[in-house]
Parts: C-alpha cells; structure tokens; sequence
C-alpha cells in the first residue's frame, strides 16, 4: 500500500528525510562505520529509533555547512578528519 503524495509546497514530513547510516554514507562517500562513529561522538545528528539509528536529512545537511562555514566549535572540521590532515602545518 502506498503512501499518498503531498503536494510539494506542503510541509514535508520527517518520516520523508530519514535515513539511514547506510544511505548516508553512500551520500557522503565514506564507511558505514565512520557515520556511526560520528554520530556516536554527536559530529553528525542522529535520532534513536528503539536499537536503530536515523538521520534527519536536513540537520545532516546543516550540519555539514556549519563545518563547512567554520561556525561550528572550534577543532570541529579537524575532529572529523583523519589525524595526519587535522593537524596544522
């Protein structure tokens, strides 16, 4: 049984932006692994569903822009990379 369509100018629902580690890290281009880590250590937002982990697509994307931008706690974008590219020249 399907779902029915919204209309797009509707507010989109949350149950249509979550995914999983998986499906983020195929979107990231890194290990399932790293995406868990990461969301354990709370660097990428993630909901507990019972033993299953989600991600909010929008807060993922947010989240990311933050590093990007800088605006996020200081050491933020090198806690996310590996060690040998964190470090200051």
């Amino acid at each position: 049984m399907a779902l029915p369509e919204t209309s797009q100018d509707a507010t989109k629902s949350l149950l249509d932006e979550l995914m999983t580690a998986r499906q983020i890290a195929e979107t990231l281009q890194m290990r399932v692994s790293t995406v868990e880590a990461y969301a354990r250590r709370g660097l990428l937002p993630s909901v507990k569903l019972g033993r299953h982990r989600r991600f909010i697509r929008s807060e993922v994307e947010q989240s990311i822009a933050r590093l990007g931008s800088g605006t996020t706690e200081e050491g933020a974008v090198q806690t996310l990379l590996p060690p040998s590219l964190g470090k200051a020249g």
